[in-house]
Order: structure tokens, then C-alpha cells, then sequence
């Protein structure tokens, strides 16, 4: 019989939940715009979501990990109200030490991805909300309900603290898929001559 659970990430499940997140958006539109060589990406994007982690989001303990008989298969990063961009100084020093081990002399890359941060964060909501900064599963598991486990897992948190969620959507076909758990479309927007990015608010029930 399958065991499924659900708990807070610690830093022991970063390793893990790094490669099913790089698994998950190998193929995302935004992360091939901003790593273009399909190799790179598949050999970085484990090292940019440790960067983050590590030096942002996991310190909020909002982040949740799905294991299934053992093997972390699904992960979601949250930020609590008030606090989706606000790691210390130290914080945002090792996060540019990371990138810069991340992307290395693709400079390229790198301007993409800093550009494309500084205009989600100047289109960020300032009213207070769960922010739900990525979400992923590994592809084999696709469709086996562990986005809904997730996101069920915060959202039903929210409800109940009458706290409204927000995130940003880079593929077109996920977008119904968080219209069901009552998110709504309030902007797209892109980089020029990057993918759109679809702005997504909730409120609560």
C-alpha cells in the first residue's frame, strides 16, 4: 500500500526538493527563456532553487514537501504575510554568490533572470498575503494529485485566517488549473522579449 505524507520542509529535504523542482520546470517557459541551452538548465536549475531556498524561503518554515513511501516526490515554497522579499543583508549577499556560481560566464542568463526578478517585484501586491513562490512535482508523478495536496494544505490555512494567496503563473496551461482553487488572473506582463507571466490573486472563502 502507498504511503503519502505531507510536512514542512527542513534543511534536510532541500537536496531532494531542488532536483524534483528542476525536474518539474525543465521545461517551464520562463526558466528556457532564461537558460536557453537545455543542458545548462538541466545541470543549474538545481543549484538556483537551493540558492533560494537556503537563503530566503526556507527560513519562513512555510515551505511543504510531499513523500510518498519515503521518496520526496512534490514540494511547494510559501511566504507568510509580509515577509516574500525581505531576506537579510547576509541573505541577499549568498543569494549573489549562488547566482554567480549558478550561472557562471553566461552572462546573458544572468541579466535575463535579474530582469525578469526586478519586474515581478515591482508588480508584487503590497496588500498582506500568502505568496506561493514555486510549486512542482517530479514529471512522474504528473497527475497523481499532489498539486492539489498542496495547495489544499495552505489554502485551507487561509481560509481559515481570512489571509488572501498570490502567485505567478510562467505556463499558459496552468492557469485553469489555478482558477479552480479560486485564484483569478489580475495581470500579465513580460520582460521584453521574454515569455508573459500571469499574476494570480486569491481571496479567501
Amino acid at each position: 500500500m502507498t504511503e503519502t505524507t505531507l510536512h514542512t520542509a527542513t534543511g534536510r529535504d532541500v537536496a531532494e526538493l531542488c532536483q524534483v523542482l528542476a525536474a518539474a520546470f525543465q521545461r517551464d517557459p520562463v526558466m528556457s527563456w532564461i537558460m536557453a541551452d537545455e543542458r545548462f538548465r538541466a545541470r543549474r536549475l538545481p543549484d538556483l532553487f537551493e540558492a533560494v531556498l537556503r537563503e530566503s524561503h526556507l527560513r519562513h518554515g512555510a515551505t511543504e514537501v510531499v513523500r510518498r513511501d519515503g521518496r520526496l516526490v512534490a514540494g511547494a515554497i510559501w511566504d507568510p504575510p509580509g515577509h516574500w522579499n525581505d531576506p537579510p543583508v547576509s541573505g541577499q549577499l549568498g543569494q549573489l554568490r549562488v547566482m554567480s556560481k549558478v550561472f557562471g560566464r553566461r552572462l546573458g542568463s544572468a541579466a535575463r533572470g535579474a530582469r525578469l526578478i526586478n519586474l515581478m517585484e515591482r508588480r508584487h501586491p503590497n496588500r498582506p498575503h500568502w505568496y506561493l513562490a514555486q510549486i512542482g512535482s517530479d514529471p512522474e508523478f504528473a497527475g497523481t494529485g499532489l498539486g492539489r495536496l498542496l495547495l489544499d494544505s495552505r489554502l485551507d490555512r487561509c481560509d481559515a485566517e481570512g489571509q488572501p494567496a498570490y502567485l505567478e503563473s510562467s505556463a499558459p496551461g496552468n492557469v485553469p488549473l489555478y482558477e479552480r482553487f479560486g485564484f483569478r488572473v489580475t495581470e500579465e506582463f513580460n520582460v521584453r522579449g521574454g515569455p508573459a507571466v500571469w499574476a494570480m490573486w486569491r481571496e479567501p472563502r
